[in-house]
């Protein structure tokens, strides 16, 4: 665990969330509120459905679809994490100079 703290530059975690302003944990907040309702409406529909059968081609391709979901989410998260160390590197030269 040590060393994927170290590897994504996070030296002091606790101090780091301690001098963050308002905003981001008012993201935070809207994001996990709009994730409770998003759980909610989906309940909700999928119980007024009832027994609804699905036909063959709307299943495949609702698993085709998330299929293609997960690939390009998966894509976009290595691309993000996979490339920030390598722009990172040389502002840590640089403050190892000063």
């Amino acid at each position: 665990m040590g060393s994927i703290l170290q590897q994504l530059h996070w030296r002091n975690l606790l101090a780091t969330a301690r001098s963050m302003s308002l905003v981001p944990y008012l993201v935070i907040a809207v994001l996990m509120a709009l994730l409770v309702w998003t759980v909610f409406m989906s309940d909700s529909g999928w119980r007024q459905a009832g027994d609804s059968d699905a036909p063959d081609a709307g299943i495949l391709a609702m698993a085709f679809g998330m299929l293609f979901s997960l690939v390009v989410g998966t894509g976009v998260m290595t691309l993000v994490f996979y490339e920030r160390p390598a722009q990172l590197a040389p502002l840590e030269r640089d403050r190892s100079q000063n």
